[in-house]
C-alpha cells in the first residue's frame, strides 16, 4: 500500500509543480506590461490544476487511507494548491488594476515589490517541497515586506489622486 500512496503523492506533487509554474508565469506576466490576456490564461490553467489536485487528493485520501505523515503531505499539497491559485488570482487582479491607472503604473518600488513577491513564492514552494521549516519562517518575513510594498503603493495612489484633483 505504501508504494501506491507514494505514487499518488508523486502524482499530486507533479500537478502542484505545474500549478507553481502557472502561478509564477501569471505573476511575471502581470508586471510585464502586456499581461492582461496572458495572465488570465495562466489563472484559468491554475484554477484547473487546483481543482485536479483537490479532486485527486480527496480521492486518494479516501482510497488509500494514508498514515499520519502521508496524510499531512496530502493536506499540505491541497492547501498549497489554494495558495498558488491565489497568487495567480492576485496577479490577474493586479494586471487589471495597473491597466486602469491613468498614465500607467511606473513606480520604482513596484519592481522591487514584484521581486520580493516572486522570491516569497519561490521560497515558500522550496520550503514545501523540502519540508524545511527554516525556509518557511523566512517566507513570513518576506510576506511582511510585500505587505509594506502594497501599502506604499496604495499611499502613492491616494497621494497621486489627491494631487490631480
Amino acid at each position: 500500500m505504501s508504494f501506491l500512496v507514494d505514487r499518488a503523492l508523486s502524482e499530486v506533487l507533479g500537478l502542484l509543480d505545474r500549478l507553481y509554474g502557472e502561478a509564477v508565469q501569471a505573476l511575471d506576466a502581470a508586471f510585464s506590461g502586456d499581461g492582461g490576456d496572458r495572465v488570465a490564461r495562466h489563472c484559468r490553467e491554475a484554477e484547473r490544476l487546483r481543482e485536479s489536485i483537490v479532486e485527486k487528493g480527496v480521492e486518494y485520501l479516501a482510497r488509500f487511507q494514508p498514515v499520519a505523515s502521508e496524510l499531512r503531505r496530502f493536506v499540505a499539497y491541497i492547501e498549497a494548491s489554494y495558495d498558488l491559485f491565489r497568487v495567480s488570482r492576485y496577479a490577474l487582479e493586479t494586471s487589471r488594476l495597473i491597466a486602469r491607472i491613468p498614465g500607467g503604473c511606473r513606480w520604482g518600488f513596484l519592481e522591487e515589490a514584484v521581486l520580493k513577491a516572486r522570491e516569497m513564492v519561490d521560497l515558500a514552494y522550496r520550503a514545501l517541497r523540502g519540508g524545511d521549516a527554516g525556509l518557511a519562517r523566512r517566507v513570513l518575513d518576506l510576506d511582511e515586506a510585500v505587505d509594506r510594498y502594497y501599502l506604499r503603493a496604495l499611499d502613492s495612489l491616494s497621494i497621486r489622486e489627491s494631487s490631480e484633483h
